[in-house]
């Protein structure tokens, strides 16, 4: 009813200012017609989060209650429709200043009602976003993008900050980059999950498509193919999050400690759904076959996927961001484009969140045929803006110690050669140095260290145990 009435309020304004001939009346119906067209923004956000709420219950009543939600939102189509159409506009790209302002308004309109009935705004968000059928919620992008476009909801996705924090306070739980000590990890994966601060709502949709839920009967390819895009859109908004925290924060540390010790998760997402979509067992196929026919040939590394060929971009030295990234391209669930472009970004996301976990799965990869496409693919499309912030920290580095007056320890850095060289004078004159090259699809292989000078055999010792840490 609020909804009706507004948008027959903006109507009658639309008419009056066609009409209007005078200047400062015009300007004043503008001004209404604005305030009538921001009322109604907030107010369609106001309802997808209201609906998010109805998901939430139907979801805990059992099977039967979410049944009857979905048996009323297709009755009630048209309207949902209408709402969706309206919403689109509000939160789409170009509009993201009367998006944020129709976020921030709705937000504080609908968090009472949700707080009142044991909810929040983000909780129903991503029961609406992460609605696998998507003939029985059509508002899923709207969710979507609303968390990624709203900073406040998305520093919320998930809870991890809070995790530990009485043992924290009272100096037995880890701060800032420390660990923290999480739950034992028992096999039951959404548990751990969720005690590691994921919402109930997004945990059983990181699990494998197939581990979350079964596809039987009819249609249940398309089931599946649904589903998996849910899994997709889960990690999605995941990954935005945990790379908008700041560095340092508790709530990082809770995350990337939690996905290094659920790493098996994220082995599943790279090979199952990311590959898969960014091309590369295709172009290993196509570099198989070439093999065959060429003498002496072998698969092809990085060279096969050299910038300008049109097979990859590379990615921009700094300022990309997931999360906007991912808003403008919009939910996975709306059709394939959106699933290939996600699956590009989240690949470069879990390479600078998660280096330590890739670096593990490409170890793990058997077939070398694909493991050379990889390595070839993030040598060319990833790798040049990683070597770049890595360096980019070296150089820091070196000018903090330079400034600091620190004359016995320096460090420098060549771009053309991706080596690291630093130099420290021990004593009586002496200098040891070592040199460490990166490779060309950091983080997927170690870099490699050398020592070029060294000094005493003692100090050789500690020498040689800091090569095994790094």
């Amino acid at each position: 009813a609020q909804l009706a009435a507004v948008l027959l309020e903006l109507q009658d304004d639309v008419v009056a200012a066609s009409r209007c001939g005078d200047t400062s009346g015009a300007a004043a119906a503008a001004r209404k017609y604005g305030s009538c067209l921001s009322a109604c923004c907030s107010l369609v956000l106001q309802l997808t989060m209201a609906l998010g709420g109805v998901e939430c219950y139907g979801a805990a009543f059992g099977a039967d209650a979410s049944a009857a939600v979905t048996d009323w939102l297709e009755e009630e189509g048209a309207f949902w429709a209408a709402v969706t159409s309206c919403a689109g506009h509000v939160v789409g790209p170009g509009r993201e200043q009367l998006g944020l302002q129709a976020a921030a308004t709705a937000l504080a309109a609908q968090a009472p009602a949700l707080d009142a009935v044991g909810l929040d705004a983000v909780g129903a968000l991503l029961a609406v976003a992460l609605t696998p059928e998507s003939g029985s919620c059509v508002l899923q992008s709207v969710a979507y993008r609303l968390l990624l476009l709203e900073p406040s909801m998305l520093n919320q996705v998930t809870l991890a900050g809070a995790v530990g924090l009485t043992e924290a306070a009272t100096g037995s739980g880890g701060v800032g980059g420390e660990e923290v000590d999480l739950p034992e990890y028992v096999g039951d994966d959404v548990a751990y999950l969720v005690a590691g601060g994921v919402r109930p709502e997004m945990a059983t949709w990181l699990l494998p498509p197939e581990a979350s839920s079964s596809d039987s009967g009819n249609g249940g390819s398309n089931i599946h193919v649904g589903r998996a895009r849910v899994h997709l859109t889960a990690w999605a908004l995941l990954l935005a999050h945990a790379l908008e925290l700041e560095r340092g924060t508790r709530a990082l540390a809770v995350l990337r400690q939690l996905l290094r010790e659920a790493g098996h998760l994220v082995h599943s997402l790279l090979g199952r759904l990311l590959l898969p979509e960014l091309g590369l067992q295709k172009r290993q196929r196509q570099q198989q076959r070439l093999a065959a026919g060429a003498t002496g040939g072998g698969v092809g590394g990085a060279a096969s996927w050299a910038p300008g060929s049109g097979a990859v971009v590379p990615a921009g030295a700094d300022g990309w961001r997931l999360a906007e990234t991912l808003w403008e391209v919009g939910s996975p669930l709306a059709h394939q484009h959106a699933v290939r472009a996600t699956c590009r970004a989240l690949y470069r996301a879990v390479l600078r969140a998660l280096p330590a976990t890739a670096r593990g799965w490409f170890s793990d990869l058997r077939d070398r045929g694909l493991a050379a496409a990889v390595e070839g693919y993030t040598a060319a499309a990833e790798g040049p803006a990683l070597l770049a912030a890595e360096l980019e920290s070296v150089q820091a580095l070196s000018r903090r110690a330079a400034a600091g007056g620190d004359g016995d320890f320096s460090v420098r850095a060549s771009a053309a050669s991706r080596e690291v060289v630093a130099v420290m004078k021990v004593e009586d004159g002496a200098v040891l140095e070592l040199a460490m090259r990166l490779p060309a699809c950091l983080p997927l292989r170690a870099p490699e260290v050398e020592c070029r000078r060294k000094v005493g055999q003692q100090f050789w010792g500690a020498v040689q145990t800091t090569l095994r840490w790094v």
